[in-house]
């Protein structure tokens, strides 16, 4: 092999150990990240539906629907991780019509 293929490839292999060296920390820190209510409904909007900090305010205070938070004081801070997963609960299966929507009787 040609030194300059075996340059190439080292400078392959140290580009290919320092990405997963960035994403390692950026992941767990995206996990474990806590959001306050406004950058909750913004990321939920941003990434799934629309929602406002007024109703996230709302489900907290009126319902056991909404997002799991915790409490710094008086301030609610919603994990990234359980925003997704709630998010993704309200979204319901993919349909052709709206006939097909299976709706709860009341």
């Amino acid at each position: 092999m040609d030194p300059i293929r075996e340059e190439a490839a080292k400078l392959d292999r140290r580009l290919q150990r320092e990405e997963q060296i960035d994403i390692i920390p950026a992941r767990a820190d995206e996990l474990g990240r806590l959001l306050r209510r406004s950058e909750a409904a913004r990321y939920v909007t941003d990434n799934y539906f629309p929602c406002s900090p007024k109703t996230l305010a709302k489900l907290a205070c009126v319902s056991s629907q909404g997002p799991p938070f915790r409490l710094a004081g008086r301030v609610p801070l919603y994990p990234l991780s359980s925003l997704a997963e709630w998010a993704q609960s309200k979204i319901g299966p993919l349909v052709r019509s709206t006939s097909e929507v299976q709706r709860p009787i009341s």
